[in-house]
């Protein structure tokens, strides 16, 4: 849901792949059981209790005994395979102290020897024994050869050293090629030398051939530009299956279809190869074989889930793989037989990563990637296998696609549960508007509609929209700082580094400054309203001056205190409020180790009226070197924090730096475009169409209206009841009334429009442009009967569900009270249309809207916002409702729509203030000031003659330059206090008096 509100835990994801590594960009992502591909591909795990050694479920050992971590030594070390005789194997690792990337080892396993075989230069992956030579002869893919390689290094170390968290990618490096060597390492000989990413490879266990996965296809031609978005942001989905002999000659490509074909290997006859082929979008994988000339393809699994790393048991029997099946966080190992006629069997319990799994040559063990070090990061594991036990579990499982969840024309949790786990994963990366992440999910819900029978509206499902794609700087972007005493120079001026000490914040103002640098504790004043005497400016003169706040809220604060000021702690906010104060710029204290590489983009073009930026803590240490405490304690910004104890004013805790500041700001908007999302179901001879809707955007990675602080601030924030669970519930409502319609014609008297907004947390901008421009001409808003929105129904509690907007319409509530006699839902009902969500902006259109809530919750645009969170009973209880509510409807009248009155609700958009004025802001106007949309009749705003087309740019005194300055300004009016209101209309500055009603 949209709302003007801004925790996220974020870890490191260390570079370096794993064998088949799943499709899509992989980074840093954030931890509460979220889809864990950066995970297992950095082999950075999911952490638990701290220090704690995991311990392996009992479950595990029907098929496993004796398990045991096998290395211990260097940061990680994975996917490690046999010599023939059993008594080596062969791995890549992180060991070596001059290259933070993979390279490749040998373990001796009756000495316990290892050895480095590659160049120790540049990325290596994929190494593997040749068995046909007596396992004289290995196989791996590296990067040595680039000339680059050592710089690369070097960034990676810089990387580590100055970020404490990032985002990963491994980005199928071109300039990986495939060697062989004698098993010592020496004499490499270079067997592939295509523009393009060759690895994932394996010897035929003759040792005539090898398979390995190969991008070159993507640099052998022409790409045509959706081809070429494709390369640029997933590699991966160009790699498809090679076969070659031995000494690299006879290439020939056995896959050729969209998506990522990779980790091959052979069979133990040396018959077929094993592989695993994600689908095109990158969000599922299954195990294939075939035969070597890439004929006689065969499905060994349909699991719904990322299925990879598949390998024959050396009896030929049954294949051990890995897969997610057991949650999108949760790594484990499945058998499957050799013919894939039955369903898929677990072998390992234990939470986190278990994947990459090898059985020795003659069988009786496995060797496998985890995590459940003590540490969480991935090392090799080693176990005795039960053969036998692994047939008599096989041979007790189900038929293939019993318990397999499979798409029905029903609604089903489960389909649901898998459409949220794929938009709410790591893949997606949050769906911020005009994202990678984004453009990934739009074609997931157009093949989604496709496959369900969907048609396009007038030829296209993508409707675009333009929207604030960046702020960049522009022009001049300085600080100087110059030390003083009194009125004396101390110290020359001194300049503070752009990127490295300071960034201008979004929102800031153009222009330049110089004044005296004072430091106001956090910036904040509680109104007194509020009855807590906290005024951080008391006894302080800012007139003028350059501000320095520390950022978020005092600790000593309580939870209803926290919450009570939560408004007021915003960036945005304590630069309103600076600015009242008449202070010439404000500098927030970042405390976070992270380098700046620009301004955060918070997606709007609205200035805050005040120069304003952010500052290393770094360099305000350096400004407060020398300063000492009461108690003779050195003063720094860890310290400063502590100065804050009790709501007293603070004037003590106020002071001057002792220096002038200098700070010139210049920033530029960058616009961008996006798309919604709609499909069509047509009804026999209709003219009119109930819209069912959603928005499929969340905040990315916090770029804006993250709630959290710290570093948490730059993790994913998955989304997954907001909005994950709305769109994936109307793609399953849509599959329901496509299939109804399909088999019998002329059930639907209207059609239906399934519609997934982009945009909405940035200000309903994708639905607002939807409805404004009736889709372009398309869907003029006179055919729309009503529309049923969908945002945040995935967290039901204790049977609570909120519907909003009945207002709209009187056709509303004998509907929902009927159809809720049957669904027992304890319904709290809400006559407002005015809720920050897509259904306002749809009803500002004269659309009859109802909008559907589970409510909110303490995972709100936070990083926890994860899918095991939601309950996917409720949900499927939430959409049989709203099915049969829209079939009630499916009448011969469309509802009508009805205007709300002020007096009829007292629950609008501006929840949580004391006053009212009946203005409806226009959301996605990116203009200075507040444009409305329309006010609402009778109320304030309409009295004191204000009407839609306004743009409010002064109010009680104060500048406003966007909707966060109205806001803040809305908790400062009193009922029934009448003050001055200056607006532009037609160009022209007309000045009213509004006076506002209490609530």
């Amino acid at each position: 849901m949209n709302q003007i509100m801004s925790v996220r835990n974020q870890m490191n994801a260390p570079t370096g792949p794993l064998r088949n590594a799943p499709s899509g960009p992989l980074q840093t992502v954030a931890r509460s059981l979220a889809l864990l591909m950066a995970f297992f591909v950095a082999g950075q795990a999911i952490p638990t209790e701290a220090d704690a050694q995991p311990t392996r479920a009992a479950e595990e050992s029907v098929l496993l005994e004796n398990t045991r971590q096998l290395l211990f030594e260097g940061k990680r070390s994975g996917e490690g395979y046999w010599s023939s005789d059993g008594n080596k194997i062969i791995f890549q690792a992180e060991r070596e102290t001059d290259n933070p990337f993979y390279q490749i080892y040998t373990l001796d396993l009756t000495t316990g020897d290892v050895a480095l075989v590659s160049t120790g230069t540049g990325k290596t992956t994929c190494a593997y024994f040749n068995w046909g030579k007596d396992n004289e002869e290995i196989l791996f893919s590296s990067t040595h050869l680039d000339p680059t390689s050592l710089n690369k290094q070097q960034v990676e170390f810089e990387l580590r050293e100055t970020a404490t968290t990032r985002r990963y990618s491994w980005d199928y490096d071109p300039m990986m090629h495939l060697f062989t060597a004698n098993a010592d390492g020496s004499n490499r000989v270079q067997i592939t030398d295509a523009m393009g990413y060759d690895a994932e490879a394996s010897f035929s266990p003759n040792g005539e051939f090898i398979a390995f996965s190969s991008t070159r296809s993507a640099y052998e031609r022409e790409l045509t530009p959706r081809e070429q978005q494709w390369l640029e942001n997933d590699p991966s989905y160009f790699g498809e299956i090679y076969i070659m002999r031995a000494d690299g000659s006879d290439v020939t490509r056995l896959t050729n279809t969209p998506g990522y074909d990779g980790g091959p290997f052979f069979s133990p006859d040396g018959e077929r190869i094993i592989w695993r082929r994600f689908d095109e979008a990158g969000y599922t994988a299954d195990i294939f074989t075939m035969a070597l000339d890439g004929s006689d393809v065969q499905r060994l699994t349909e699991f719904g889930a990322m299925s990879w790393a598949p390998y024959y048991h050396p009896s030929g029997e049954y294949v051990i793989f890995g897969s997610n099946k057991m949650g999108f966080a949760n790594f484990e190992l499945f058998l499957v037989d050799v013919a894939g006629e039955k369903e898929p069997q677990r072998v390992t319990y234990t939470e986190g990563f278990d994947s990459l799994p090898v059985f020795s040559p003659d069988g009786s063990k496995l060797l496998w990637t985890s995590n459940a070090t003590s540490n969480r990061t991935s090392q090799l594991f080693l176990s005795q296998w039960n053969h036998e036990a692994a047939l008599a579990l096989l041979q007790q499982a189900p038929s293939r696609g019993e318990g397999v969840v499979l798409s029905t024309p029903e609604v089903r949790a489960e389909e649901m549960e898998q459409k949220v786990a794929f938009l709410a994963s790591d893949k997606l990366e949050g769906r911020m508007t005009g994202s990678v992440g984004m453009e990934e999910t739009k074609d997931y819900l157009i093949k989604e509609l496709i496959e369900n029978g969907l048609e396009p509206l007038e030829n296209t499902y993508r409707f675009p929209f333009e929207f604030v794609e960046g702020i960049e700087l522009t022009g001049e972007n300085r600080m100087v700082v110059t030390e003083m005493s009194g009125e004396q120079v101390v110290n020359s001026a001194a300049e503070v580094a752009l990127y490295e000490g300071y960034m201008p914040l979004p929102f800031s103002s153009n222009g330049s400054v110089q004044g005296e640098i004072v430091f106001a504790g956090y910036g904040l004043k509680a109104p007194d309203e509020l009855d807590l005497t906290y005024d951080d400016y008391a006894n302080l003169d800012v007139e003028g001056k350059i501000v320095v706040v520390l950022d978020g809220l005092p600790d000593f604060l309580t939870e209803q205190q926290e919450r009570t000021m939560l408004r007021y702690a915003t960036q945005r906010y304590k630069a309103f409020h600076a600015k009242e104060l008449g202070a010439a710029a404000i500098l927030f204290v970042d405390e976070r180790a992270r380098p700046y590489t620009g301004p955060r983009n918070e997606r709007t073009a609205q200035e805050a009226g005040i120069l304003s930026a952010e500052i290393k803590a770094t360099v305000v240490n350096q400004w407060l070197e020398g300063r000492v405490q009461e108690d003779g304690s050195v003063l720094t910004v860890e310290t400063l924090h502590g100065m804050f104890e009790s709501l007293n004013p603070h004037a003590s805790t106020s002071f001057a730096f002792g220096m002038t500041g200098e700070l010139a700001v210049g920033l530029e908007t960058r616009m961008g475009t996006d798309e919604n999302i709609v499909g069509m179901i047509y009804a026999q001879n209709a003219e009119k169409t109930i819209l069912l809707g959603a928005h499929m955007d969340h905040l990315g990675y916090g770029e804006t209206g993250s709630r959290a602080t710290g570093e948490a601030r730059n993790a994913i924030h998955y989304g997954a009841d907001d909005n994950a669970s709305g769109t994936a519930m109307i793609l399953e409502m849509a599959e329901y009334l496509a299939h109804m319609e399909r088999e019998n014609p002329g059930t639907l008297n209207y059609n239906i429009a399934v519609a997934f907004w982009s945009g909405e947390e940035l200000g309903l901008i994708g639905s607002s442009d939807f409805a404004q421009t009736g889709a372009g001409g398309l869907m003029p808003m006179e055919q729309v009967a009503a529309y049923l929105n969908f945002d945040m129904v995935g967290m039901l509690n204790e049977n609570q569900l909120i519907l909003q907007g009945l207002g709209s319409s009187d056709a509303w509530r004998p509907v929902i009270e009927k159809k809720n006699v049957v669904a027992g839902f304890t319904l709290s009902l809400s006559d407002d249309p005015y809720v920050p969500t897509d259904a306002m902006a749809l009803y500002q259109a004269g659309v009859p809207v109802l909008s559907v809530f589970t409510g909110l919750h303490d995972h709100y645009h936070m990083p926890t916002d994860v899918a095991e969170n939601l309950n996917y009973e409720g949900m499927e209880r939430i959409a049989e409702f709203g099915l049969q509510i829209l079939m009630e409807m499916n009448g011969d009248d469309a509802p009508e729509y009805k205007a709300v009155q002020m007096n009829e609700t007292r629950q609008g958009a501006m929840r949580g203030f004391s006053v009212y004025l009946g203005t409806i802001p226009d959301y996605a106007s990116q203009e200075k000031g507040v444009k409305l949309s329309g006010v609402r009749e009778g109320g304030p705003a309409a009295k004191a003659g204000l009407r839609g087309g306004d743009i409010i740019i002064r109010m009680a005194g104060k500048e406003m330059n966007d909707l966060y300055d109205y806001t803040y300004a809305l908790g400062d009016l009193k009922p029934d206090v009448e003050v001055d209101v200056t607006i532009l209309r037609d160009g022209e500055e007309v000045q009213l008096k509004i006076t506002p009603e209490g609530r």
